[in-house]
């Protein structure tokens, strides 16, 4: 039985009188953000009278943290009164007004509202990994000494209650940027508390400080579940509201930096203890891997999640290693027989009503006359009785089925399709009242000319379509006669963690046909998959909810037709880099196909198959603009002039991964919230942060003397050739901006901070078009720099107190 926040609606009625304003407003809104204290000083220029901020770098905003703290301490070191008084100092950290217009009946309608999703919120937060025998009893509830019964755990702060309130009050986004800056916050609160030199302290030090670090860890863990929710709901609802396609705001204003919540435990390290425990045996470690390594899967709970999953799939067999019931050991894609090794036998697949069960079912073959009589895109007739798959005009009330050819219903119209998959889905396309449907299998021919035609017509497939059908192996076994909460829940974590969730070309078709998704299931059943999720967000639990952003290609979205300037395509929803990252993990089936998709979702307007190569399709991009961010990743780089720095491919595990010290084996993100750079026919043109990197001479040699020169001697024998010039560049993110100093990697590996090694031979001077100087660089990797060794020295902050950033030419 998984319960909830227990709170009361007078509190949150009591906190929202509190910040509501004399002033009404014609709509409902609020303000919520960090309060100007923590970031910056604010003061009236006496000479002009004209406002003046001055960002505060590291040290200030340290020294800010360090007070803060010690507040928090001294309030929480009184047990009886502890959660009231960090209560009224963390009050603080938040700046809050809220208006309700000129009708004051919004008021009781977002009071039962937000009070209504906080009940939503789960009662307990994942455990800190530290023991409880030291704290004192007056700090437990109901006479128990366990972490549930943690009075700082269960508590229910002001702050977090404004957060529901704002979600509330006309905006349904969980206040973006501003929000975001408040979570890493208080992990740069939770950071500098967990740093501090306890062990040899008193233990009653020691247990004051761990009841400090639950009041804030239970507030970021529930703040940030809000958050991923809110944005959920945002983009599920985007394809009836006012916004135009995909909400990709997430990543632009919701990046989360990583932390320690504990002593010597990182918030990423902290993560995937957390989502290993209830995981079943069976389940694909590789596609868990992906799921759990996802920035915004960062301290969530998983149980309930492998909960779901175990109710109706924790007792099949793996598919993932020959003659094994377990699964394989989520290191490399390429010891999964899910993506590499199993024989792909077409058509072995049958309807469980077919009575062959063999390969010497009778087939259908193609009618070719038939098919090549259509003049646009080919759908199979409903005729059960025929003899031969006969075609018509697909449609928009054609049924397109969306499969994995690895569970057997692959295949070429000219080679025959099963009469018991046909019969399927001319059932299925009846009851569906549609009059046609499309699977490849029996639409797309191996013939060169007619292939490349069924291709480039596919977007409109999937566009225009009816229904997309969702058929997968796993999804199949899920009986839905009693479609409850709980069994809901369980069909879209199956979704997730699918097989069909982690291929290219099934990647293209969700997106393309995401307004009218359906799964099939059990029996032959189908569920509309929108109809879920929306009863999901509306009732079903927030633990569940906050994975759907891992199946968001599948939520509906108005995607506009209208035309677009080459820069915004470049910055808005279908850009380079989301795509890119989406593929980096997911595989296609013959070589070419994934820049083939990656056209077809960023170029829907342009022949794919002509840019089916790497070299190709990244000479097609020349004009456009790529976040500096998704580059980091170990993605193998084109030998090519210009294209040093672009992926040979958008997926990760081309090849078999590398490994050993400082080798990247990270995933592509799209890191929109990191610095655009331009594509130019002779290379890249970005600005970043640099550190250039002492030349590497063979004499007079001086023995490395700290583990940083030790670092940089690996750097320069693994990258540099003598006598070159060296340089580390590290992408700039929206967040570090306003500082004079570059904190550590916001995530995305585990090992370390990644950095960008690039090699210079002769300093040739490159221009810019903006008239800006650069030396020509050449991308020669992307190397870990170890969490234990101290970061490089990065450069000296100007007066203004922003970095000063270099743009540089890669090639």
């Amino acid at each position: 039985m998984v319960t909830g926040l227990l709170c009361r609606v007078e509190d949150v009625d009591r906190v929202l009188g509190s910040d509501l304003q004399p002033d009404p407003r014609c709509e409902p809104d609020s303000i919520l953000r960090l309060s100007d204290g923590f970031n910056c000083d604010f003061h009236i220029d006496p000479a002009n009278q004209k406002p003046c901020y001055k960002f505060f770098n590291i040290e200030e905003r340290s020294q800010r943290i360090a007070v803060l703290a010690d507040r928090l301490y001294a309030a929480a070191s009184r047990p009886k009164t502890h959660l009231a008084e960090m209560d009224a100092v963390f009050d603080d950290l938040y700046i809050c007004k809220f208006w309700l217009g000129a009708d004051q009946g919004h008021r009781q309608a977002i009071v039962a509202e937000a009070f209504s999703f906080l009940q939503r919120l789960p009662a307990s937060v994942p455990q800190l990994p530290e023991p409880l025998d030291d704290v004192g009893d007056l700090y437990f509830q109901n006479g128990c000494e366990d972490w549930n019964s943690l009075r700082a755990v269960s508590f229910v702060h002001k702050n977090l209650i404004r957060v529901a309130l704002d979600l509330h009050n006309g905006r349904k986004v969980a206040v973006g940027r501003s929000h975001q800056e408040t979570l890493n916050f208080v992990g740069k609160l939770l950071d500098f508390i967990s740093s501090k030199p306890l062990r040899e302290g008193p233990t009653s030090v020691q247990a004051t400080w761990f009841i400090v670090r639950s009041y804030l860890w239970s507030f970021w863990y529930r703040a940030r579940m809000v958050q991923i929710v809110s944005y959920i709901i945002s983009h599920s609802r985007s394809y009836s509201l006012e916004l135009d396609g995909w909400n990709v705001s997430f990543d632009n204003n919701c990046h989360q930096t990583d932390f320690s919540p504990s002593p010597d435990t990182k918030l990423s390290q902290f993560s995937r203890q957390l989502s290993e425990a209830g995981m079943g045996r069976n389940v694909c470690k590789w596609i868990f891997h992906i799921l759990r390594t996802h920035p915004m899967t960062f301290g969530m709970d998983f149980r309930l999640f492998h909960a779901r999953y175990n109710k109706f799939l924790g007792e099949e067999i793996s598919r993932c290693v020959q003659g094994s019931e377990n699964a394989c050991d989520g290191v490399d894609p390429r010891n999964c027989l899910r993506f590499y090794g199993s024989k792909v036998d077409s058509q072995t697949a049958h309807d469980f009503r077919c009575d062959s069960l063999s390969t010497s079912e009778v087939k259908l073959d193609w009618d070719e006359a038939s098919y090549r009589s259509i003049m646009g895109p080919r759908a199979a007739q409903l005729d059960i009785a025929g003899s031969k798959l006969r075609y018509c005009l697909a449609t928009a009330e054609t049924l397109t089925i969306s499969h994995v050819w690895l569970h057997g219903q692959g295949g070429r119209p000219e080679t025959g399709l099963n009469r018991c998959l046909h019969a399927r889905y001319c059932r299925i396309a009846n009851d569906l009242g549609c009059d046609s449907y499309w699977i490849d299998a029996a639409c797309i021919p191996s013939d060169h000319k007619l292939r490349k035609e069924a291709i480039t017509q596919i977007n409109t497939v999937f566009g225009q379509s009816r229904v997309v059908l969702v058929c997968d192996r796993d999804l199949m076994k899920i009986d839905v006669a009693n479609l409850t909460i709980e069994t809901k829940e369980s069909l879209v974590v199956a979704a997730i963690l699918s097989d069909w969730n982690a291929r290219a070309w099934t990647l293209l078709e969700s997106m393309k046909g995401r307004q009218n998704m359906h799964l099939l299931c059990k029996d032959n059943k189908t569920i509309d998959f929108q109809k879920i999720l929306m009863d999901l967000i509306d009732h079903g639990h927030l633990e569940i909810i906050v994975f759907v952003w891992h199946v968001y290609h599948m939520l509906p979205s108005n995607e506009s037709t209208m035309r677009r300037p080459r820069v915004l395509e470049d910055t808005g929803k279908l850009t380079i880099a989301t795509i890119g990252s989406l593929l980096s993990y997911r595989p296609a089936s013959r070589n070419g196909d994934d820049f083939v998709i990656w056209s077809l979702l960023i170029d829907p307007d342009r022949d794919p198959t002509d840019r089916s190569s790497a070299k190709a399709f990244w000479k097609g991009q020349i004009g456009r603009y790529i976040n500096t961010g998704y580059l980091m990743s170990s993605a193998r780089r084109l030998k090519s002039k210009g294209l040093g720095w672009a992926p040979i491919s958008p997926y990760l595990a081309r090849e078999r991964l590398s490994t050993g010290m400082g080798f990247a084996n990270v995933k592509s993100f799209d890191r929109t919230n990191t610095n655009l750079g331009e594509i130019t026919a002779a290379g890249l043109w970005a600005v970043w942060r640099k550190y250039d990197i002492p030349r590497n001479v063979p004499w007079p040699r001086k023995p490395a003397s700290t583990p940083l020169d030790m670092e940089l001697d690996r750097i320069r024998s693994k990258y540099l050739r003598p006598f070159t010039f060296g340089a580390l560049l590290r992408p700039i993110s929206n967040e570090e901006m306003d500082l004079e100093e570059a904190p550590q990697d916001p995530g995305y590996s585990e090992e370390g901070t990644m950095f960008v090694v690039c090699e210079s031979l002769n300093h040739t001077i490159m221009v810019h078009w903006k008239g800006d100087e650069s030396y020509r660089w050449t991308w020669k990797g992307v190397h870990i720099w170890p969490r234990n060794v101290p970061l490089p020295k990065l450069p000296p902050s100007s007066e203004s107190g922003i970095y000063v950033d270099e743009r540089i030419f890669i090639s």
